[in-house]
């Protein structure tokens, strides 16, 4: 009992030091997947982490030579160029032969980490994410080169604490919610968001896999399979985990047919039950109807202003201000622009997002 608490004492420390350390940092995260890039982004930007996204590799290649990060975290399979290809075209330019390189995988096994060693990579973080090993493997091999003041290191924790919003998770099914919201550092607010697209992009897994498996590229189907893995276990979704991973062995052992069919069929019964009580989480549309009718643009003017304020200030509890706005509106006809706003701000495009904020609020005055 001593020695385990001992240990969990030495864990935090460590994890507290490699924050300390990290805080500053410009990272480029290699990710295509949207429930993985809210929470990366959020994880890292939270705890003092400057972070810019690239959605596979070739983008991550093209980013590099445009601008100077103090390390990579890099997704391995992805459209267009996986991170093993990326990886080693990076590490042939002048500017990667040092540049610390991390694999983000929900593939660790022994077989892949070496395969990452091979293309360049100097360690790898496994999916679902252990936030305080994540941390940690960083910080032994990422150094920012100006790191941050202590003054700017309080947000992150207090962003954390005020404004949880009250979350009932008791309806959901096949979830271990404690395991998700120890992923999301017990951030409900950004745990509900990746638990509704999760529901969104999920919704027609059958579909993705069997068009997947249709299309020239051979390696589409194990991607898809290999993705629902990976997420899920970053909301703590088990079952469906553990069903998409024999579907993407199925995959990649090239197994007949109606063997795929069977494990795609065992994904499906895992996923309808979840998907289903997920619908819970979501606003009912009446409700979002009726308040579309009573948001005025008197309610509406200052949190755009707000918003723009604080994106001119770099500042970003904008993603806040964001929501706070889009569950006034519900889905409205401006959702659409309120979708791309958020992307930008998570990825730090503070630029374009502030032509935007500015061109609706000029909408509404």
């Amino acid at each position: 009992e001593i020695a385990s608490n001992s240990r969990r004492v030495e864990r935090q420390e460590d994890f507290s030091e490699s924050i300390e350390h990290l805080r500053g940092a410009k990272v480029l995260l290699v990710e295509d997947n949207d429930i993985n890039q809210e929470l990366a982004l959020e994880l890292l930007g939270n705890n003092g982490i400057n972070v810019i996204l690239a959605e596979n590799g070739q983008q991550a290649v093209d980013k590099l030579q445009q601008q100077d990060f103090d390390g990579v975290l890099m997704d391995i399979q992805m459209p267009v160029m996986d991170g093993y290809s990326a990886t080693e075209i990076i590490r042939k330019l002048e500017i990667g032969k040092k540049l610390p390189i991390i694999a983000m995988t929900a593939n660790a096994m022994s077989t892949d980490i070496e395969q990452a060693q091979q293309a360049g990579m100097d360690d790898h973080i496994s999916k679902p994410i252990n936030v305080a090993e994540m941390f940690c493997t960083m910080a032994k091999w990422i150094t920012p080169a100006s790191p941050a003041s202590h003054s700017e290191e309080t947000k992150a924790s207090t962003l954390q604490t005020c404004h949880q919003p009250e979350l009932d998770l008791s309806q959901l099914t096949g979830i271990n919610s404690d395991a998700g919201l120890a992923i999301t550092q017990g951030n409900k607010k950004l745990y509900r968001r990746l638990l509704i697209k999760f529901l969104d992009s999920e919704q027609n897994f059958s579909e993705k896999f069997q068009q997947a498996q249709a299309s020239d590229d051979a390696n589409a189907a194990t991607r898809v399979a290999h993705t629902l893995k990976g997420v899920a276990g970053n909301i703590g979704a088990h079952e469906i985990q553990k069903a998409a991973a024999a579907l993407e062995l199925a995959c990649l052992d090239k197994l007949d047919i109606q063997q795929v069919v069977n494990l795609l069929n065992r994904v499906e019964a895992h996923l309808t039950p979840v998907l289903e009580s997920l619908k819970t989480l979501q606003a009912p549309p009446e409700s979002t109807a009726a308040s579309i009718e009573k948001v005025s643009s008197e309610t509406l003017l200052p949190l755009y202003k707000k918003l723009l304020e604080l994106l001119l200030d770099d500042d970003a509890d904008a993603v806040d201000m964001l929501e706070e706005i889009t569950e006034l509106t519900g889905l409205n006809a401006e959702s659409r622009q309120l979708k791309k706003l958020e992307k930008l701000i998570q990825q730090y495009e503070y630029d374009e997002a502030i032509d935007i904020a500015q061109a609706m609020l000029e909408k509404l005055s």
